[in-house]
């Protein structure tokens, strides 16, 4: 196995494999066993739905995935940053102006 990585790592393959299971154990026990002895070189998990995943971007290394997501996550964040303030303030606005004065009649 340690062979077969090594051939693979650096090279422009595709590291993303998918396997079929036809019972919950063989899958149990595939995605528990260790593969390697090398931390954090192969990773592997149980696979979401056929049609949740983007087969173009299957090829995309987990290091450019990270990379993306922490891009999208700080856009979001500032988004959400600079939408607060105008929205706060045009609700300030709005609700100063809904309460009329007690005339006392």
């Amino acid at each position: 196995m340690d062979h077969a990585l090594a051939g693979v790592i650096g090279n422009n393959m595709s590291s993303t494999g998918f396997v079929t299971f036809l019972d919950l154990s063989s899958t149990t026990c595939a995605v528990s066993t260790p593969l390697t002895v090398k931390p954090d070189v192969l990773y592997k998990q149980v696979a979401p739905e056929p049609r949740d995943i983007v087969w173009q971007n299957c090829h995309v290394s987990r290091k450019v995935q990270e990379g993306r997501k922490q891009v999208v996550g700080v856009f979001l964040f500032l988004g959400v940053l600079v939408w607060s303030f105008p929205l706060a303030a045009i609700q300030a606005f709005a609700k100063a102006g809904t309460y009329p004065l007690y005339s006392g009649q």
